[in-house]
C-alpha cells in the first residue's frame, strides 16, 4: 500500500507565508514581497520534482526513500540578512539528510543562512524515508 503525500508548512523569518494543504500533496505559499519559498517532492515515477502528487498516483511505499526541495527567492532589490526558513515535515518521514538543523521532536528543518543576495534562488534537498508501516 502507498502513502499520499500532503506537503506540510514553511516558512521564512522574512516571509510571511500562509501555506495551506493540498490534497494528494502541494503547499501553495501566499508570501510577501520579499521572499518567495516553494516546496516540491520527487516524483518516484518520473525523479522529477513536482509541487504535488496525483490523488490517483504514484504514491511512495513504506521504506522507500525520498526527497523534498525547498528553494527560497530573495524578490527584493537588497541583500537580505539573517534569513530563517523553517519546514515542518510529515509525520510519515524518517529524516536522513539535509542542510540545517533538524528538531526530531518537532519534526522540523531549520536552515539559517547569513545572507540572501538580491534576486538570488538557492535550494535545499531533504532526503529521508517513509517510515515503516506508513
Amino acid at each position: 500500500m502507498g502513502v499520499l503525500l500532503a506537503l506540510t508548512q514553511t516558512s521564512a523569518s522574512f516571509a510571511q507565508t500562509n501555506c495551506t494543504q493540498v490534497y494528494g500533496g502541494g503547499t501553495p505559499c501566499k508570501t510577501n514581497d520579499k521572499i518567495g519559498v516553494t516546496k516540491q517532492v520527487k516524483n518516484p515515477q518520473t525523479n522529477a520534482f513536482v509541487s504535488s502528487l496525483p490523488v490517483s498516483g504514484p504514491y511512495y511505499a513504506a521504506d522507500q526513500a525520498i526527497t523534498f526541495r525547498i528553494m527560497i527567492e530573495n524578490k527584493t532589490n537588497n541583500r537580505l540578512n539573517k534569513v530563517t526558513i523553517t519546514d515542518t515535515l510529515p509525520k510519515y518521514f524518517v529524516y536522513s539528510t539535509g542542510e540545517g538543523k533538524f528538531d526530531k521532536a518537532k519534526n522540523t528543518l531549520t536552515i539559517t543562512l547569513d545572507s540572501v543576495n538580491a534576486k538570488e534562488k538557492k535550494t535545499y534537498d531533504i532526503s529521508g524515508k517513509i517510515a515503516p508501516n506508513s
